[in-house]
C-alpha cells in the first residue's frame, strides 16, 4: 500500500475535524493532531507522554483496553463507543475507530480517530439548518419580495388609479408584514439553535399571556375562542417567550383550520402543570407526523385556499416552551376532527 511522506501526513491530519492519532505496531501513540491538543487542553508532547488511558472514563477503561489488545493481536480494525475527558473535566461520548497498515504481512502503523458524538450530531444539525435556511431564502423570503416589487412597479404606472394605488399599497404592507414575521421567526430559531434563548422568568398569569398573545395577533386573533379556568395558578416563565410560542401555535392552527377557520384556546390545571390547549377543526395531522411537525422546516400540506406555512413556527414554539421547563406535543383526539396542540407549563420553578 502506498504511503504518504512522513512530513506530509501530519499536516494533512491537522486539517481533519476529528481527533486523529497514530501508533506504533506495539500500540504506543506516536502522533496526535491539533484537534486532540485543543480538545484535551494539552500540547502534543504532554499528551503523548501521559498516554490515552489518562483521559478515558474509568468505567470504560477495561473494555477499551480489551478491544485494543485484541486488535493488536489480530490486526483487525475496531470501532467502539467510550467516554473521554475534555479539557474542562467533562466526559463526552466518543466513537473510536482504528485500523492497521500492513506491509509484507506485518503491521507497520496504526491509524485512528476519535469523534465526539455530540459534536458530530451538532455538525449534522448545523448542515441541515444551513440547507433549510437556503431553502427559506430561495422560496419563503423571495415570494413576498416578489409580490412587493410587483405591486410597487404597478403602482408607479401612469395609468393606475388612486383606488388601485391604495389596493397595491395594501398588498405591499401585507407582504412586508409577512416578510418581517418570517425574519423574526428565523432569528428566533437561530437563537434557539445557538443556545442564546435563556429565559428571564417571573411569576405570570396564563390568562394574561394568552390575551396579550391574541392582541398581538391583531385581526388574526379575532376568531379565536378563549376559555381559561379562573383557578389556573401563576406560572414561573419568561412571559415574552411563552407568548411567542403560543402565537406560533395559534397562527399554525388558523392556517390549518377548517373552512370557518375557528380556533379554540383553553387553559386549566392538571397535577403539577398548567395545560394550554390550542384546538382547530381542520383535517388533522397523521399520527406518523406528530413529532415531525416540530422539526425545523418540516411542513404538512396546507388545506385548499390556505397558504402553506414556513415550517418553523412549531419548532420555535417547542424550543421556547422547553426552555421554560415545559413540554409541547400533539394530543391525540380520535373522537373529533382537527388537531390539538398541548402545552404543559410547570406550576413550580422550572
Amino acid at each position: 500500500m502506498p504511503r504518504l511522506p512522513d512530513e506530509v501526513a501530519p499536516r494533512l491530519a491537522d486539517l481533519i475535524p476529528q481527533q486523529v492519532w497514530t501508533a506504533t505496531p506495539a500500540g504506543d501513540l506516536d502522533f496526535v493532531n491539533e484537534r486532540v491538543c485543543d480538545y484535551f487542553g494539552l500540547d502534543a508532547a504532554t499528551f503523548l507522554g501521559q498516554g490515552w488511558r489518562a483521559v478515558v472514563h474509568p468505567e470504560d477503561l477495561d473494555r477499551v483496553i480489551t478491544v485494543w489488545r485484541r486488535s493488536l493481536r489480530t490486526g483487525e480494525p475496531y470501532e467502539l463507543q467510550f467516554r473521554l475527558r475534555r479539557s474542562d473535566g467533562v466526559y463526552r461520548r466518543h466513537i473510536g475507530r482504528a485500523l492497521a497498515l500492513h506491509e509484507n504481512g506485518r503491521i507497520v502503523k496504526w491509524y485512528g480517530t476519535n469523534t465526539d458524538i455530540e459534536d458530530e450530531q451538532a455538525l449534522r444539525r448545523s448542515d441541515a439548518m444551513k440547507t433549510a435556511l437556503l431553502r427559506a431564502v430561495s422560496h419563503d423570503l423571495r415570494s413576498p419580495l416578489t409580490s412587493i416589487a410587483t405591486a410597487a412597479e404597478a403602482a408607479l404606472s401612469a395609468s393606475v388609479t388612486v383606488a388601485d394605488q391604495r389596493d397595491l399599497a395594501a398588498v405591499v404592507l401585507a407582504e412586508a408584514r409577512r416578510l418581517s414575521s418570517l425574519v423574526d421567526k428565523l432569528l428566533d430559531l437561530s437563537r434557539l439553535q445557538g443556545g442564546a434563548a435563556a429565559p428571564k422568568t417571573e411569576w405570570c398569569s396564563v390568562a394574561e399571556i394568552v390575551e396579550v398573545t391574541l392582541q398581538r395577533l391583531g385581526p388574526d386573533g379575532a376568531d379565536v375562542v378563549l376559555d381559561v379556568d379562573p383557578d389556573v395558578p401563576l406560572v414561573h416563565v419568561d412571559e415574552t417567550q411563552v407568548e411567542r410560542a403560543l402565537s406560533n401555535i395559534i397562527d399554525n392552527a388558523r392556517r390549518y383550520a377548517g373552512a370557518e377557520g375557528r380556533v379554540r384556546v383553553t387553559a386549566g390545571v392538571d397535577d403539577a402543570a398548567v395545560d394550554v390547549r390550542v384546538c382547530d377543526a381542520g383535517p388533522g395531522i397523521d399520527p406518523a407526523e406528530h413529532e415531525r411537525v416540530f422539526e425545523p422546516f418540516y411542513r404538512c400540506a396546507a388545506p385548499a385556499g390556505r397558504t402553506e406555512g414556513s415550517g418553523i413556527g412549531l419548532a420555535i414554539a417547542r424550543g421556547f416552551v422547553e426552555a421554560n421547563g415545559g413540554t409541547v406535543r400533539i394530543e391525540p383526539t380520535p373522537s373529533r376532527p382537527g388537531t390539538t396542540v398541548l402545552v404543559e407549563l410547570p406550576v413550580s420553578d422550572p
